[in-house]
């Protein structure tokens, strides 16, 4: 590899492509260093908190990067072939293109992405099967289908009936740890 011409290269750049390139090579670092931490499971989650975006916000540091890597490079070889205010404007453009990208790409991984934890929440208006005889005071069980699979889940009901094994029933909602059921009605 010729290094010495690498750093001709760097000398005839004009200083706003340096500046341009400067930038866009400290993102590219940043790409670099994330991917590393995400292959070995060190995956950084920094954004501006916000109860709408589960983890995929505009404003996260991927897209952020995302930005800087676009600004960046497209500042750097258009400063050279164009005026200031031209290259700049195609600058930021390509920067908010690759912010864009960046985000949508991150918000449909965070999208298909479960924990793994059983959220007895979502059980509320579901329907199950009975997995033992519900009895009106000591209760019994269900399989309901959650976020992480078939779950046998213990089931009490207003009713004054037993419900027997098998037979259907709806989620009305959480009872303290129990799922309160009803029998599903034609």
């Amino acid at each position: 590899m010729n290094l010495s011409g690498i750093s001709m290269d760097w000398a005839g750049y004009l200083p706003v492509q340096k500046a341009f390139y400067g930038i866009g090579g400290v993102a590219a670092f940043l790409i670099l260093i994330l991917g590393l931490f995400q292959l070995i499971g060190m995956e950084i989650h920094a954004d501006i908190e916000h109860p709408d975006h589960n983890g995929a916000s505009l404003f996260s540091v991927k897209p952020i990067i995302g930005f800087f890597f676009g600004f960046g490079w497209a500042g750097g070889v258009s400063s050279g072939r164009m005026s200031l205010l031209p290259a700049f404007s195609l600058a930021l453009v390509a920067g908010l293109c690759f912010m864009f990208i960046i985000w949508g790409i991150v918000r449909t991984f965070v999208h298909f992405q479960n924990d793994g934890s059983m959220k007895i929440q979502s059980a509320i208006g579901r329907e199950g099967i009975v997995y033992t005889t519900i009895d009106p005071r000591k209760g019994g069980l269900i399989q309901v289908t959650l976020n992480t699979g078939l779950e046998t889940l213990p089931a009490v009901t207003r009713e004054t009936k037993s419900i027997s094994t098998g037979k259907t029933v709806t989620v009305i909602q959480l009872d303290g740890p129990n799922l309160l059921v009803e029998t599903k009605t034609k």
